[in-house]
């Protein structure tokens, strides 16, 4: 048996301070590929009645959640059996950034699944109720996916302050030559939402999504 907390997060006709948490044991499987199942947990989580526990005020949790995960390296290391082998789908986190967002917004319900690749961000924001908003309405613990620079694009946690947090470089690895910071190892890191002022910036940003669940 394994337990996973899942959370209510229907704020269309609930404020964010009803939004609640319960703790449901299933048999042991991944649901994360069986979003049917996925929904009908959720659904059942509805009500705000779960007993002694209360509510859970999401939004704080949340932005917490992603502060504490700076400078954390578990992101840093994804290995999966292939033929002949192990291989790091994320290579020492250099293409983790949609692993490390995904992850966590799957952990407070706000997508149905995670993924390591960029391509599958913006299909399961859209899925999951998120929204397009502006710069000039970005709110902490909003969604950025940055253009396409290196063949790659890039997604990150809004932080307010104009910083945002994202699997990135440090300033002492940026010093490195591009050769050496290419195979750098990359945690998440807070830094300005622009990129401005580091070598491997500016960036442009290609879309903002926020969620209704986020109430601010």
């Amino acid at each position: 048996m394994i337990q996973l907390t899942l959370f209510c997060l229907d704020a269309r006709n609930k404020p964010r301070s009803s939004l609640n948490t319960e703790r449901i044991f299933l048999m042991e499987r991944d649901i994360s590929h069986d979003p049917s199942r996925l929904n009908a947990i959720q659904a059942m989580l509805l009500d705000p009645q779960i007993g002694e526990e209360g509510s859970l005020d999401v939004l704080p949790a949340y932005l917490h959640f992603i502060r504490k995960m700076v400078g954390c390296g578990a992101y840093s290391y994804l290995p999966i059996i292939q033929e002949g082998g192990t291989n790091d789908v994320v290579s020492g986190g250099r293409y983790s950034c949609a692993y490390f967002v995904l992850s966590i917004l799957q952990h407070f319900g706000l997508v149905e699944q995670w993924n390591t690749w960029m391509r599958e961000v913006e299909p399961l924001l859209k899925a999951a109720s998120w929204q397009e908003t502006s710069e000039e309405h970005m709110l902490p613990g909003d969604i950025i996916i940055y253009d396409t620079r290196d063949g790659n694009e890039h997604v990150a946690f809004y932080d307010g302050d104009g910083q945002a947090i994202s699997t990135a470089l440090s300033t002492v690895q940026l010093r490195w030559t591009k050769k050496r910071r290419d195979s750098a190892r990359r945690v998440p890191r807070r830094h300005d939402f622009l990129y401005r002022g580091r070598v491997d910036g500016p960036r442009t940003i290609k879309s903002i999504w926020t969620h209704p669940a986020l109430c601010r």
